[in-house]
């Protein structure tokens, strides 16, 4: 039995096949496994205000939900503002600073991804806040790890 295809049932799938390509190339481009596609898709989450995307870049297993909010909150913050500069630090004694809010994390840590934030100007003059968060590797990927404590945050002018 022979069916016919109308001109919708052809634009759906034209249109399914074009929604496919650009996920791929998005996700291609956005390299989970390399620091740098990781800085990337981080990037590309705060820029877009999109908290889901963000979200996908934690290790959210075995979390506490009270540490799933406060991360949560942490997170959104930073959406939507500029980021002046992306840091990504290897896990070790300089880096600690960072690092010294880990209390049984999901992961172990590999590396401490700072984020500097330029927030809007106040009666001082501009802040440049920064967000260190503990990332490290699951599968192959990298991800933001969850903690007992909140990732700490800094700021100067």
């Amino acid at each position: 039995m022979q069916t016919k295809h109308g001109l919708g049932d052809v634009l759906i799938l034209c249109c399914v096949f074009i929604n496919l390509v650009i996920f791929q190339t998005a996700f291609a481009k956005n390299d989970l496994s390399t620091l740098e596609g990781f800085a990337a898709a981080f990037r590309q989450a705060n820029t877009g205000k999109d908290t889901a995307q963000l979200e996908q870049l934690v290790f959210w297993n075995e979390a506490k939900q009270s540490w799933k909010t406060a991360l949560q909150q942490r997170l959104k913050e930073g959406l939507g503002h500029k980021i002046d500069k992306i840091q990504i630090l290897p896990f070790s004694g300089e880096s600690r600073a960072f690092g010294s809010f880990l209390a049984h994390p999901t992961l172990l840590p590999t590396h401490v991804f700072v984020v500097w934030y330029v927030l809007p100007r106040d009666n001082v003059g501009l802040p440049i806040a920064g967000t260190g968060y503990p990332i490290g590797k699951n599968n192959g990927r990298f991800y933001i790890i969850v903690s007992e404590r909140t990732p700490g945050s800094s700021m100067h002018y």
